[in-house]
């Protein structure tokens, strides 16, 4: 018996017209819904690297709650970061999210480390990626540290 194919309604296509939207204009007003969002977005940045530096300054000797905010406002900057166009930004917040999950797991809080990262990314926020050498170093020197303070298997 020969298999017989059948195609299911597409519904959305009865919302949206037979035409449809093509990928090139989906991308293009993506791209716009995106640039509409800037300002607050940055905003957003700005106010987690507010509360990562409060936040540091305050610090008694590493609490958990204390590490936990610390991770969450660097969470945060790295998940939207590179969306208004800050990606090493994001990088260095990924990599401060790293190191403080080796405070969270016993190593203990290395206070040196958080800095150099805060003070990091407060210069990449500040360029936003204008001198792709001094970005690199930025990162490369980040990296350098987070892989020497990485837990010992």
């Amino acid at each position: 018996m020969p298999a017989t194919f059948t195609t299911p309604p597409n519904n959305l296509a009865k919302r949206v017209g037979s035409k449809g939207v093509s990928r090139s204009s989906a991308i293009q007003q993506a791209e716009a819904n995106i640039a509409s969002m800037r300002d607050d977005g940055v905003a957003y940045i700005d106010e987690n690297l507010e509360i990562l530096n409060s936040t540091f300054l305050s610090l008694p000797d590493g609490p958990a709650d204390v590490i936990e905010k610390l991770y969450e406002a660097s969470d945060s900057i790295a998940g939207t970061a590179a969306l208004f166009g800050f990606n090493s930004l994001g990088k260095a917040a990924y990599s401060l999210c790293q190191l403080l999950s080796y405070a969270d797991r016993g190593a203990g809080l290395n206070r040196p480390a958080v800095k150099a990262h805060l003070d990091g990314m407060q210069m990449l926020r500040r360029f936003a990626d204008a001198d792709p050498a001094a970005t690199k170093m930025i990162l490369d020197n980040l990296s350098r540290l987070l892989a020497h303070l990485a837990p010992k298997r």
